[in-house]
């Protein structure tokens, strides 16, 4: 393999980059960071293309409950996203700066314009970089590359507009339909509905609201004002269906299935757009993981119990990319949560690779139910009693 001059690579400066590159730091590790952009957490830069975060940013008086009302500040760094803003849902510019704050008040060089075009499968800890060359780390891998927008090439191919290319100029005086019930979906629903002629929101399965199902990631309640004027008085339209047709037979010999899945979503978008009128058709149809060198079939990429490659047990994956455990239940995919996981992911591979006993207590009865009480009362999150 490529020289081993540091302990760890991180592929990836995102959120899970930073704050993986904050706990090495912490315990004396030599890591580098490579980064495919020209800046750290460039993905919020264009997201959300409305800019107002779904995630909270709160300053409290009870320091110990501090991080249950603060979504965005990471471990291990003095700097808090209240330096940044004070908005209760800052934005996609807030959290990019407060995430370049912080890769500067630590002092964490990054190797930008650096992409990974694929990760090694062979049990080492080594990277191949775009120009063929390989990298390696003396003990593992961290990679945080998480996600980007689909690019539903064909949708757009019959005229649909990208989530990311979104204005409300251009639904003014329109009738707007938006392929996505999620909160990509609802959140241009909610920025074009005052101005749109009439708003259609069509999804796969039924509105999934945050406040019913307890799972962050589900549709927040500030971005449901179409639902309620739907439900209330049928002034725009929510609808959702599996598909609205049945393939004739055999036409599963003659494609494959990502090819049946393309074509079912353009004959899908197709009649949508004929049946409701629309003017405007915007796919909101979400986001996709990415690793370097994969092509997912699934959600999220295969791993261990400790977000080991499944492939390669010197590869770990970090950040949004760990959500697969808890996804649509805990808050694991989110900063809010991965910082914690992260944390302990750190602890298993100082045990593993330095000999460092792994951080525990012992309790007897008493004190562990004391222990219980502290921990609910300042824990991150009451729901998934994060932390404590």
């Amino acid at each position: 393999g490529g020289e081993r001059d540091v302990d760890y690579l991180i592929v990836g400066a995102g959120g899970s980059g930073i704050q993986t590159a904050l706990f090495l730091k912490k315990y004396g590790y030599t890591f580098r960071i490579l980064e495919r952009e020209d800046t750290a957490g460039s993905f919020w830069t264009k997201f959300p293309v409305f800019r107002e975060l779904i995630s909270v940013n709160k300053k409290v008086a009870n320091d110990t409950q501090r991080f249950r009302y603060d979504w965005h500040s990471m471990l291990e760094t003095p700097v808090a996203m209240w330096d940044v803003s004070t908005e209760y849902f800052p934005t996609g510019k807030d959290w990019h700066e407060y995430m370049n704050r912080v890769v500067e008040d630590a002092a964490i060089d990054i190797e930008f314009g650096t992409e990974v075009q694929s990760l090694a499968t062979d049990g080492t800890p080594c990277v191949t970089l775009m120009d063929g060359s390989e990298l390696c780390a003396k003990y593992r891998v961290f990679v945080g590359t998480g996600l980007r927008e689909k690019d539903e090439r064909y949708l757009r191919a019959i005229g649909g507009i990208r989530y990311s290319d979104m204005t409300q100029d251009v639904a003014v005086g329109k009738r707007v339909c938006i392929l996505g019930n999620g909160n990509a979906g609802y959140e241009v629903a909610q920025n074009v509905y005052k101005v749109a002629d009439r708003v259609i929101v069509k999804g796969k399965h039924p509105t999934r609201i945050s406040a019913v199902t307890k799972y962050t990631g589900d549709v927040r309640v500030k971005f449901l004002t179409t639902l309620e004027n739907f439900h209330g008085k049928l002034l725009d339209t929510v609808v959702h269906e599996d598909s609205p047709f049945q393939w004739a037979d055999g036409t599963d010999s003659l494609l494959n299935q990502t090819q049946t899945e393309e074509l079912t979503r353009i004959v899908s978008a197709t009649i949508t757009a004929n049946l409701h009128q629309c003017e405007v058709l915007v796919l909101a149809t979400g986001f996709q993981s990415v690793v370097p060198g994969k092509r997912l079939k699934k959600r999220f990429p295969a791993y261990t119990d400790l977000y080991a490659a499944t492939d390669n047990p010197s590869i770990h994956y970090v950040g949004w990319l760990m959500h697969r455990n808890d996804f649509q239940k805990g808050a694991g995919g989110f900063l809010s949560g991965y910082r914690y996981l992260i944390r302990n992911l750190i602890h298993h591979i100082r045990e593993e690779d330095h000999g460092v006993p792994y951080h525990h207590h012992e309790f007897n009865k008493q004190q562990a139910l004391e222990h219980a009480v502290h921990r609910f009362q300042i824990a991150s999150d009451l729901v998934i009693l994060q932390d404590g």
